[in-house]
């Protein structure tokens, strides 16, 4: 029997007789995925045994693995302390794995680098959720002075027991308005609408079920984080008429340019086929390319987002007079931070096409207002915003992001 000293602590390798898992463990542990480790990896590492009893402080389940593999020996490392201090000891090493995280773009970068999953924990529902993750954090926004902006969507719920906006209701934020209903209700939309606009600038919702696979990721991290904030028409795979009957509702003067944001993949297609029934013509596609990848699946990871742009038929449209050294690349960073809304975008963005379409003073409408970029981006640049939002909860987003900024909501329609 080998027999070494590590700080004190003995370590040896003994038959599997010599040591039994602790009776009042409290954990419950996937032996069966502890299995599958031990006949991928082999066993590493050793199991901590209380030197007294024989009970087992940590490694209860690697231990109950490796006796259902067929193991006759296990290396342990004995700890002499009294009972008291080995409770102590078993809580904290469970409690402790329960208080980590993980870096969710990390692990989806390093899970897809393995030609296989066998013997991670993982499967390959895990790597399609954290990349799902990780591919909807890269889209937040947050540069500048929008950086709170990320925190605030993770409190979607918090705030709207603070502001208690209602369906129908409308406020004006200084030059901006914000609207709690449907952008394809063509009343609604109108009459609060502060007149017609010059530009829209919308990232409307992408036809996939984000939601769905968010509550999964919900489950998972269960307390350890806020709940994420379901989007209104994410999971409809006819997004792409929404995006269209909320184009046709809108105010619009003749000419009016569009900005959409919109997925890669078949999911633009319709996008672009959703243009001409709204009484718009398609011309650009835009690139937003970000400073780093997203890791996914594909043969070629996503470091870019493709954004629509058109504009009215009826009427010939404005665009800048100076147009030295306008792409139809737009370079600007993605934060590293995550967050909980999935299409927040940055307001430099926003800012600079905003600028390219639109002159100070005029309107800029968004009819998927989300966490309230686009009127940010119009606060900044001395344009009036008009957004109309369906969710209650993110309008308090959109209202407490604006009174962090020094304006106070003024509730003008109920």
């Amino acid at each position: 029997m080998a027999v070494n000293t590590i700080d004190s602590q003995v370590y040896e390798v003994v038959d599997v007789s010599a040591v039994c898992p602790h009776p009042r463990n409290a954990r419950r542990g996937n032996i069966g995925a502890i299995r599958a480790s031990l006949d991928e990896n082999g066993f590493y590492g050793a199991i901590f045994a209380q030197k007294s009893t024989g009970y087992i402080l940590r490694g209860n389940h690697t231990y109950l693995a490796s006796v259902q593999n067929g193991l006759a020996q296990v290396a342990v490392v004995w700890v002499d302390v009294d009972d008291d201090r080995a409770l102590r000891i078993l809580l904290a090493d469970n409690r402790t794995s329960d208080l980590a995280t993980y870096d969710t773009e990390a692990l989806a970068a390093l899970l897809s680098e393995l030609e296989d999953l066998g013997g991670t924990g993982f499967n390959a529902d895990d790597l399609l959720n954290l990349l799902t993750e990780s591919q909807r954090a890269s889209e937040i926004d947050d540069t500048g002075l929008d950086d709170a902006g990320v925190e605030l969507m993770t409190l979607a719920d918090e705030l709207q027991l603070k502001w208690q906006v209602n369906p129908g209701d409308v406020f004006d934020l200084h030059h901006c308005r914000i609207a709690c209903g449907s952008s394809a209700n063509e009343d609604f939309v109108h009459q609060f609408s502060p007149g017609s606009a010059r530009m829209i600038w919308t990232d409307p919702p992408y036809g996939v079920n984000y939601q769905e696979k968010n509550e999964r990721v919900n489950k998972v991290k269960g307390s350890k984080t806020r709940r994420r904030k379901a989007i209104a028409n994410d999971e409809n795979n006819q997004a792409h008429i929404i995006f269209r009957d909320a184009i046709k509702a809108a105010d619009v003067l003749p000419g009016c340019s569009l900005y959409a944001s919109v997925p890669s993949g078949p999911l633009l297609i319709d996008f672009v086929a959703a243009f001409a029934p709204a009484g718009f013509s398609y011309r650009h596609l835009l690139v937003w390319v970000k400073n780093s990848a997203v890791f996914g699946r594909s043969d070629y990871h996503y470091q870019h987002e493709p954004i629509l742009y058109g504009w009215d038929v009826r009427g010939p449209h404005y665009f800048s007079k100076d147009r030295k050294g306008k792409t139809s690349v737009f370079m600007v960073d993605r934060p590293n931070a995550s967050a909980e809304h999935p299409t927040m975008k940055p307001i430099e963005l926003v800012r600079e096409m905003i600028e390219n379409s639109s002159r100070p003073t005029e309107i800029v409408y968004d009819p998927f207002c989300g966490s309230g970029t686009t009127l940010l981006a119009c606060h900044q640049t001395n344009r009036k915003g008009y957004g109309v939002e369906l969710e209650p909860a993110f309008v308090s987003v959109i209202l407490e992001r604006f009174e962090r900024l020094g304006v106070t909501p003024i509730k003008v329609a109920s």
